[in-house]
């Protein structure tokens, strides 16, 4: 009686408590880690595909004062390429990227805050004021061509052919003044979420790890009860306690030890093909190759994330094999009753041991 009454709260309670236990353990090793966001983000194969085919993709796009920067097909717009290549270098990609997720963590520990995501633009703002700038445009000069038509010379905007009666003296002036202006006018940091920025003031002043961590901890002392008393109630004595916890234990743990296989394995390569290269195909304007290397980065967080899984489901598999084993190799108590007359009795002269 007592064996199919645990069995039923094991049905209906136990199972789905320790597999929710189980996900959130697995999630919680890695949602919550600065280090496994800032370890996906250093991807220098990602920043080097975005230097050499995705900024020039964002340059040709460009618009200032709602004028094109430069027209792609004009002689000077490699070296406009160029330049931007030198300032926006792999470890300044990197290092901004890396500041956007100490932004996200800073939003996580004070959620009332409100999310702010800002882009440091000083390193831009000092390289292009400075030798690199003016590097950018002597080389940007040297590389017009002479115009096949007349075209009246403006600083507000680069020029795309070097006029009749205008020096490449002159014309470094004039791009250099341009150049000046949209350095003055480009602010010190940007703020990604400031056209939408939502209220988070109604949030209660409270650090959302830690208020995962606290629920953490209450999940797990109430899991750990309830599967104890389930086991206590199914199990008689340490034998039938050990091998109920074990037995309990197993199924839930195996489910998130073939999750976590699953997706290091033929599911993560279907994800791959169908899910991440298409929907990036589609939703990203980008070179080819920018699209592999965001894929590649999508792929590398979806194993650490399998990787959580994986392990979650080995330690607990590992700890249900252990106490069902426990539990089997103990020896049944012996539940032989004797008569204490019988030994008292002369007339059975031979008594068992």
């Amino acid at each position: 009686m007592r064996g199919c009454f645990g069995f039923f709260m094991f049905i209906i309670v136990t199972i789905w408590l320790l597999f929710g236990f189980l996900v959130f353990t697995a999630v919680r090793s890695w949602a919550f880690d600065r280090n496994f966001y800032n370890s996906i983000v250093d991807n220098d194969a990602l920043y080097n595909a975005f230097r050499e085919e995705g900024l020039p993709q964002f340059l040709a796009e460009l618009e200032v004062n709602g004028q094109r920067v430069l027209d792609p097909t004009s002689t000077a717009f490699p070296a406009l390429v160029e330049a931007m290549q030198g300032v926006l270098t792999t470890d300044y990609l990197r290092t901004t990227t890396v500041g956007l997720v100490d932004n996200l963590f800073a939003f996580f520990e004070n959620p009332s805050s409100g999310l702010t995501l800002n882009i440091d633009l000083a390193p831009i703002k000092i390289a292009l004021a400075g030798a690199q700038g003016d590097a950018f445009v002597r080389t940007y000069v040297r590389a017009l061509q002479p115009c096949t038509t007349t075209i009246n010379f403006s600083s507000n905007q680069l020029p795309t052919c070097l006029p009749q009666g205008v020096t490449q003296e002159q014309a470094i002036a004039a791009v250099t003044d341009y150049k000046n202006t949209w350095v003055s006018e480009m602010p010190v940091t940007w703020d990604l979420t400031e056209s939408n920025r939502a209220d988070f003031s109604g949030l209660p002043n409270i650090s959302l790890v830690q208020w995962v961590n606290n629920a953490y901890s209450v999940m797990t002392i109430i899991t750990i009860v309830v599967w104890f008393f389930n086991a206590l109630i199914g199990g008689q004595g340490l034998k039938g306690l050990l091998m109920w916890l074990g037995g309990m234990l197993f199924l839930p743990a195996l489910i998130i030890l073939l999750t976590g296989a699953a997706f290091g394995g033929n599911v993560l390569d279907t994800i791959a093909n169908d899910v991440v290269r298409q929907g990036a195909s589609a939703s990203l304007d980008v070179s080819p190759r920018v699209q592999e290397s965001f894929t590649l980065v999508i792929l590398d967080a979806l194993r650490r994330v399998s990787n959580g899984f994986l392990s979650t489901g080995a330690i607990a598999l590992g700890v249900s094999l252990v106490l069902y084993l426990m539990g089997g190799i103990m020896r049944r108590p012996n539940r032989q009753t004797l008569n204490i007359d019988y030994y008292n009795d002369p007339s059975y002269p031979i008594k068992p041991l």
